[in-house]
């Protein structure tokens, strides 16, 4: 069963996307399974690997709608390393989810699904701490928080640590 891991920080520009393709490729190249679930509406790691950034189901409609993360995985251009991508569509998210029933739960009903499929699951989260971020860690084994040395990027993880 597959470990998923969040990579988390409500500051922006500390590095989550980097961190998350990067460890990703990583693990792909020594053979381990691996999908990124792109909950950023920048949908950076979408297109840094190559991902269909307007394909016809992403994070969006798996978090807002009934579709399923098998409709949504895309291969990348690395062996063994999947993505679910997004777009701009999933900043709408926020404000969709909150009259959702289990709205914190969406992510890790549809990751049961899939886990079994994948030796780990990172999901890049964006720089908040909004519904999408708590859907991420709802879904999470553990959270990683990059973090860079500087004021701000410490408040970022001072905070995460306070709701976590």
């Amino acid at each position: 069963m597959g470990k998923i891991i969040s990579i988390a920080n409500q500051k922006g520009g500390v590095g989550k996307t980097t961190t998350t393709v990067n460890l990703a490729t990583i693990l792909a190249k020594k053979g381990k399974k691996t999908l990124i679930i792109d909950a950023d509406p920048q949908g950076n790691a979408t297109s840094g690997l190559g991902g269909e950034k307007e394909a016809d189901v992403t994070t969006y409609d798996i978090l807002v709608n009934d579709a399923t993360l098998d409709e949504a995985i895309q291969e990348t251009v690395i062996k063994k390393l999947k993505i679910c991508a997004a777009n701009m569509n999933l900043a709408g998210a926020e404000v969709e989810l909150v009259s959702m029933m289990s709205r914190e739960q969406r992510l890790k009903e549809k990751l049961n699904d899939v886990k079994e499929d994948f030796d780990y699951i990172l999901i890049d989260c964006p720089p908040s701490l909004g519904l999408i971020t708590l859907n991420a860690f709802t879904a999470s084994d553990s959270v990683l928080i990059p973090v860079q040395c500087e004021y701000f990027a410490l408040e970022g993880l001072r905070t995460i640590i306070k709701y976590c």
